[in-house]
C-alpha cells in the first residue's frame, strides 16, 4: 500500500534584531598623589589647603585607635587603626616635605650672603641668628682637604725620591679552586709614608712645589644644621 507522508512546513530561521549598546562611562579615575608628590606639594604655598585639612583630619583623629593592648581586632577596630595610620602617615609627608622647603631656602639664602662676602658659597660655611628662639641656622661644609694623590707623586718625583717617602707594600693571594687546582697570586703597591715625607721636605731633597702638584681636593660636603646658641 502506498503511503503518504506529510511534510511539516519548514520553519523560516528565526531572527533577532541586534541593538546598538552604548559602553557605559564611569568617568576618568584620579591618580591618588604619592606620599613624595604630596611632599613636594606641601613645599610651597600651593599646599597651604592640603596642609590644612590633613591638619584638621590630624586633629581628630589622633589617638583615636586603641593600641594600649595587643588584642584581636574586630572590622571596625582595624578600619580605625588604619584611618589613623593613613592620617599621620599624610601629615608627616607635609610637615617633612615643608621642612625640606625650609631648610633649602635657608641655605640659599646662606650662600647669597657668602656671596655678598665676595667667598665661594661651596666652600664656606655660614648660619643666619634668631635671637627669638635662640636658634641657628647653620649650613656648615666639611671636606675637600687635599690629599696627596700616589700615582701623581710617582709621575711628578723622580724614582729615588719616590721611593724615599713611600711604602712597598706586597700583597699574597692563594686561591685553590674546586678541581684542587691552587693559583697564586702577588699584587704590589704603593702607598704614602707621611713621617718620611715630612724628613725629606726638611731636609730639602723634595720641594713643596713637588707635593702641591700632586695633590687633588677631597670631595665636599654640605649639611643643614638647627643648633642652639
Amino acid at each position: 500500500m502506498k503511503q503518504n507522508y506529510i511534510m511539516p512546513p519548514k520553519k523560516a530561521p528565526a531572527t533577532t534584531v541586534l541593538q546598538e549598546v552604548t559602553e557605559p562611562t564611569f568617568g576618568e579615575t584620579t591618580k591618588a598623589p604619592t606620599r613624595a608628590d604630596i611632599r613636594r606639594t606641601s613645599s610651597n604655598e600651593q599646599g597651604m589647603i592640603l596642609a590644612a585639612e590633613a591638619l584638621n583630619e590630624l586633629n581628630d583623629l589622633l589617638y583615636s585607635a586603641d593600641i594600649s593592648e595587643v588584642i584581636a581586632l574586630s572590622p571596625d577596630e582595624i578600619d580605625t587603626l588604619a584611618t589613623e595610620l593613613v592620617v599621620v602617615r599624610k601629615a608627616k609627608d607635609i610637615v617633612e616635605g615643608r621642612e625640606a622647603a625650609l631648610k633649602a631656602y635657608a641655605t640659599d639664602v646662606i650662600n647669597l650672603k657668602i656671596s655678598m662676602m665676595g667667598e665661594d658659597p661651596v666652600a664656606n660655611s655660614g648660619y643666619l641668628v634668631s635671637p627669638e628662639n635662640g636658634i641657628k641656622l647653620s649650613k656648615e661644609v666639611s671636606g675637600g682637604k687635599l690629599t696627596v694623590d700616589i700615582d701623581l707623586l710617582e709621575n711628578v718625583l723622580e724614582e729615588e725620591q719616590f721611593n724615599s717617602v713611600t711604602n712597598l707594600i706586597h700583597n699574597y693571594r692563594t686561591i685553590t679552586y674546586p678541581d684542587g687546582n691552587t693559583v697564586e697570586e702577588t699584587t704590589v703597591t704603593r702607598e704614602l709614608n707621611e713621617e718620611a715625607l715630612e724628613k725629606q721636605l726638611k731636609l730639602g731633597n723634595i720641594g713643596m712645589e713637588q707635593v702641591v702638584k700632586a695633590t687633588v681636593p677631597g670631595k665636599m660636603r654640605s649639611a643643614f644644621y638647627v643648633r642652639a646658641l
